[in-house]
Formats: C-alpha cells, structure tokens, sequence
C-alpha cells in the first residue's frame, strides 16, 4: 500500500527524539513492504512573531530544515511549512485554529502534489489531525487520525472540546493507543462509533538484551524514571516519593546485616528533561540521585536494563509506552492506576490507585517489590512485552489501512 503520514509531532534540534513513537511506526511499517511518505505540519513564526514571544519570555517555535531527519537515518520528514504573521496569529486564536487548518490543507496539497495514497494517517488530533483530514477530503482519500494523551486529557477539557470531536467523528478510523484514552474521549462526548484501539509498542528483546548484564554489574538495588520532567509525570513529587522508598527500604533491611554490611542501598537515576529539572536538583541534593538529562534512546534502554524498578507515577498518561520498555528488558515497572498506564503495565499488582495517600502507598509498593514481598517473574514480563513490539503492532495497523482503502 502507499501511505501518507502527517504529523504534529516531529524531531527538532532542542529535541531530537521528539514523536519518536512515530518514527518507529513508519519504520516498521517499511519493513513489512508498505511504502511510506511522511510529512510534519510545521508553524513557521515571522521575525516579529519570534521577538514578541521573546518579550513575553516564552519559547519561539524551533526552525527545522525542509527535511527533517530522525534517528533512524532510512526515516525523513518532509516539513511543511506554515506561516502566520501577527494578524493571521491573532485571527486564527479568534477561530480557535481553523485558520491554521486552512492554510496547513492548501500547504499539504501544493507539497504532496499530484502524489496519490491509499491511506492518509494523520497523527495529533488537532489542528494537525484536523488540517490533514481536510486535505484528504480534497482529493477523496480515506482518513485515520491518531490520539496520543493530551489531546484528549488537555485538549478536549479545554477550549477546543467542540473542534477535537469534530474530527474524531469525521474521521473513516479514530485511533487511539489505549483503550483509557477511547473511554476519556467518550466521557466528552464522543460517539466510538469509527474507534480503533492500537497502542505504541517496543524494539524487539534482541535490541536490548545485551544491557542485561549491567543489572549484574551494579551494586545494591536501583529504582529509576525516565521521562519528561512535568507535573503531569508527578516530577514535582518526586523529592517526597524518592525519600519515602529510601526511608520504608532502610526500615526494612536494618534487621539484615548481611544486607548492611555489604553497603547495599537504594539509589536513583533519572532520565529526561524539562522545566523541573534544576529545582529537582537542588531538592534532591541529599538523595543519592542521578541525573543524566536526556540520552538517546539506545541508551535509555541499556539503562533501563540496569534498573531494578521503574517508576510511572504519572498524574494521566495515554498509554505509558516506558512500562513495556521496562518489561522487555526484565526491569520491574510501578505506574499510577491513571490513564492508560494499567493497560500498559498489565499486572495489577504493579499498580497503585491515585488516592490522597498515594505517595506512601506508592513507595511501599516500589519496596516490597525491591525486598522480594511481592515476587514478580521477570521472564513473564519480558513474554508479555513482546507482544507488541512495533511490528507485531503495525500488523494490525495495515490490517485496519485495508479495510477503509477505497
């Protein structure tokens, strides 16, 4: 099949595995034979524009290159680009970003050309989703659109609840990578009646498993996150969470001389950046915590191999593509009982429910897994995670391309 990807989210200079979960779906998807050409809706920002976001201290659009090219050097973007000055910007918040959707179509017909598709898979649902299901319309080509998370947590809660259901419902396939996300956007309105649920998946267990033997090599038991430092990843707790799993951990093993004489302890590592970096820091200066800021994602993994547990403590989350990372590489994952994160994680006993005393709960949780209380097999983790390696996945994907192509 030939196939056209449109998507909002795409690798920048500032953030390089930005919508990687995207890359990995075309790249699978080539692999199975199916011919892919991607393109990423870009917001392109006039010298004036980028001055008075300065003036006003937020961060200006990143400039991209016409070809945007990811970590996987056979997988390029062609960027589409989408300018407003400041009187087209101020018009299209005026019309909650249908100004941009028009102009995003008549820039994707004049870039695709005379190109012909079986299938058109737009990925973030609005405006980009929305934009890319207009230009499909214009030249009769059924459409599929993507939910990732916060369209439908953020989005859809907000101001542009009436636009985001549009879409879905005009859509030929509302995808959405879990099924929590499915029920959230129903919750708001939505019918489900064109939903489609497939989630993001992982690398194969022969990508990783040399990272195996470093959990060997380490000393004393490690607990780790990896992500983007927000709110909505309950970054902002993890100074009470991490003290609270040392303090519970140190109670339990006092009695164990073998275990205090060997000097082993807990220590942390955390992966990713973002706006709570450096107060995290100087909060957590007196944890044993590593910080190693973002990594590519070949040695996220290998570092996630080292890991006794990693945390998914997240305020919501669409799918919690981390846990099934975790669990291909034989690392233990502990997740909130929000959003999508269950369904990823798959064993209730790895979940904790979001009440007023979740962060002890949590990092009794995180403990009892440590000191052996709650005794998971971890070869039953990585069976379970690889099942939906990415092109297990985009099997079904193509399957569902199939069905709507006309």
């Amino acid at each position: 099949m030939k196939l056209c990807v449109i998507t909002g989210m795409y690798p920048t200079p500032l953030y390089p595995y930005a919508g990687v979960y995207i890359t990995r779906r075309i790249s699978a998807l080539k692999s199975l034979g199916q011919s892919v050409d991607a393109y990423a809706l870009v917001p392109k920002e006039t010298p004036l524009m980028r001055k008075l976001r300065t003036l006003l201290g937020r961060r200006a659009n990143e400039e991209v290159n016409n070809t945007i090219e990811s970590d996987e050097p056979s997988i390029s973007y062609a960027a589409v680009k989408v300018s407003m000055n400041l009187l087209e910007f101020a018009l299209n918040r005026l019309l909650k970003e249908r100004y941009f959707i028009w102009k995003a179509s008549f820039a994707l017909t004049k870039a695709i050309g005379d190109k012909k598709f079986d299938v058109i898979h737009a990925h973030w649902l609005y405006p980009t989703a929305a934009a890319a299901l207009k230009y499909a319309r214009s030249v009769n080509t059924p459409c599929i659109v993507s939910s990732h998370g916060s369209e439908i947590n953020r989005d859809m809660k907000g101001a542009f609840r009436k636009e985001c259901l549009a879409t879905l419902e005009k859509a030929d396939v509302a995808e959405f990578v879990s099924c929590a996300l499915r029920d959230a956007a129903i919750s708001f309105g939505y019918s489900g009646k064109n939903a489609h649920v497939l989630p993001n998946g992982v690398e194969p267990l022969s990508q990783v498993e040399k990272g195996y033997e470093k959990r060997e090599e380490k000393r004393g038991k490690r607990v780790g996150f990896v992500g983007n430092l927000l709110p909505v990843k309950r970054a902002d707790k993890f100074p009470e969470i991490f003290s609270k799993i040392l303090e519970i951990y140190k109670q339990r093993i006092s009695a164990s001389e073998s275990v205090t004489e060997s000097g082993k302890g807990v220590e942390f590592m955390i992966i990713g950046e973002g706006p709570l970096l450096e107060p995290l820091k100087r909060e957590m200066a007196h944890l044993p915590v590593t910080f190693t800021g973002r990594l590519p994602h070949s040695q996220v993994m290998e570092q996630i191999c080292t890991m006794d547990v990693l945390l998914l403590p997240s305020r919501n989350e669409g799918w919690g593509c981390v846990a099934l990372e975790a669990e291909i590489c034989g690392t233990i994952p502990v997740g909130s009982a929000n959003g999508g994160i269950p369904e990823a994680i798959g064993f209730k006993e790895l979940t904790v429910e979001d009440t007023p005393s979740f962060i002890d709960d949590y990092a009794r949780r995180v403990v009892d897994i440590l000191t052996g209380e709650i005794n998971v097999n971890r070869e039953e983790l990585v069976e379970r995670a690889s099942a939906f390696t990415w092109e297990k996945l985009q099997e079904q994907e193509i399957e569902k391309y199939r069905s709507i192509s006309y």
